[in-house]
């Protein structure tokens, strides 16, 4: 037994000592940070949902119930924006949970975020076949497999198998070659949504948009359910805090561009909101298959192709954000101990956390595998992931700020012992909508409560397993590692 003991102390100090011996690039600038929070924010399915959303809560509760969920998520990313300012970390919520809860915060805080970003990953596997097969049917040929009632064809995934190892090599080669790619397809995604826009109120009119609200409907029933959906189109903001030491911005500014990349992409789908529901009037496009995509197509095609290609910058630009927040929720964990601190290493030439994003490369490729509905199963879980970090990020906030007064912090949240609790019942909200069964939100069951539960379980088992590596790595190589120069600014 000491022979073995012995053997790993060696071989986890020499893997902490070559994991910590080539720093992460401090690259990543001002713009590129925005474009990394608001792509992450844009998805692709809101593109083509719009028609079923006002069918469902009408166009004022789509409209006002995204004004509103745009508002408290701004409220929830000022405790990000905090934390992110005071401790510019890689890592996240993880470096977060570190300093106000100790190890085991920053296992549950490891452990819900990759969860949450891997199986996004996974998603657009088979997601961009997806938006092909619309124009290029061919696609749905060569059946591989069928799973949960859904057939799985060779064409449509290698489609997206080919996106994940564009992406794959991106990442792998350089934060930087990741970044600018980021910065100019969140530009066309924006940039077009804006000429959609400006083309609906020329050639709409505002009396399509009426009435707000469906017959026998509440208004604020509609607004109020539909803010809770929306607050899942407006998760992808704390992606920025996991990239904090690759930044080559001030403290301050790093802060302002996690708010900022919530406010835009928030302020964006409002506007996309109203000029899909005033182009035509709305009670008379509820049946279009394609949303948005249709409404366009039938004014002018080209468009129609806009609107299509709007959807699949939204699905590259995600992916792309969640490949760079998975691997450095890996990455940060193997500082951590809570995974094998192998995934720790950086590559010695690109300065990337190779063996984490090799790791998110082979589950992506082989849950991605399983088809699209079993990964909105996994989607699913993910989004329950979400809520637990968002909910342990301002409990982090509000502990560090007993805990450590004096420390430093350049982007200070306004009025967070107000905000802070009513983010606290925004993030419970949605948690509880997802286990009650009967909500809009609900978990699909059996199949996405088993999947929870063995969630938990697996968790549990990897608690197990972290706290030998933690007594190995010591409390203060941990600290290290993860807090960095912020060490004695805690301490």
């Amino acid at each position: 037994m000491e022979v073995k003991s012995s053997f790993y102390l060696t071989y986890f100090r020499f893997l902490n000592s070559m994991s910590t011996m080539n720093q992460l690039k401090k690259v990543i600038r001002w713009y590129e940070l925005l474009a990394i929070g608001v792509g992450g924010i844009l998805g692709t399915s809101w593109v083509y949902l719009n028609t079923k959303f006002y069918n469902e809560y009408g166009t004022g509760g789509v409209i006002f119930g995204f004004l509103l969920a745009t508002l408290m998520a701004v409220f929830v990313s000022l405790s990000y924006a905090e934390l992110g300012s005071a401790l510019k970390r890689d890592g996240g919520e993880i470096v977060f949970a570190y300093a106000a809860f100790g190890l085991r915060g920053a296992f549950i805080a490891g452990w819900t975020l990759f969860t949450a970003y891997t199986t996004c990953v996974c998603f657009y596997v088979p997601a961009a076949g997806y938006l092909f097969e619309w124009f290029f049917p061919e696609l749905n040929t060569i059946k591989l497999w069928t799973i949960a009632d859904t057939p799985v064809y060779l064409p449509s995934l290698s489609l997206g198998v080919f996106f994940l190892i564009l992406f794959f090599i991106l990442n792998y080669k350089g934060v930087k070659l990741a970044t600018l790619p980021q910065f100019f397809m969140t530009f066309l995604l924006v940039g077009f949504g804006l000429v959609l826009f400006f083309v609906a109120t020329i050639k709409g009119s505002l009396h399509n948009i009426t009435p707000l609200f469906l017959k026998n409907r509440s208004p604020l029933k509609c607004t109020i359910r539909f803010s809770l959906l929306a607050m899942t189109y407006l998760t992808g903001f704390s992606a920025l805090t996991m990239l904090g030491e690759e930044s080559a911005v001030e403290e301050k500014t790093f802060g302002n561009m996690i708010v900022m990349s919530v406010f835009t992409a928030g302020l964006f789908y409002i506007l996309m909101m109203i000029g899909g529901a005033i182009l035509f009037s709305w009670q008379k496009i509820l049946n279009l298959e394609k949303g948005m995509i249709d409404e366009f197509y039938m004014l002018y095609k080209p468009l129609g192709r806009i609107a299509w290609f709007i959807s699949f910058l939204g699905m590259l630009t995600s992916l792309n954000g969640l490949m760079l927040a998975a691997s450095r929720t890996i990455f940060v964990m193997g500082r951590a101990g809570v995974m094998p601190i192998a995934f720790a290493a950086v590559d010695e030439k690109h300065r990337t956390p190779k063996n984490a994003l090799i790791f998110v490369f082979i589950i992506a490729l082989v849950l991605g595998l399983l088809g699209k509905k079993a990964m909105i199963w996994f989607l699913d879980i993910g989004g329950i992931s979400i809520g637990i970090a968002w909910a342990l990020c301002v409990l982090s906030m509000l502990k560090l700020r007993k805990k450590c007064p004096h420390l430093k912090r350049p982007f200070k949240a306004p009025f967070m012992f107000i905000i802070a609790p009513f983010s606290l019942m925004i993030v419970i909200s949605i948690f509880a909508v997802s286990l009650i069964p009967g909500t809009p939100l609900s978990l699909n069951w059996p199949y996405e409560y088993s999947m929870l539960l063995i969630w938990i379980i697996l968790g549990g088992i990897l608690h197990i397993l972290s706290q030998k590596r933690w007594k190995v790595l010591t409390a203060e190589r941990i600290a290290k590692n993860l807090l960095g120069k912020y060490l004695k600014d805690l301490y």
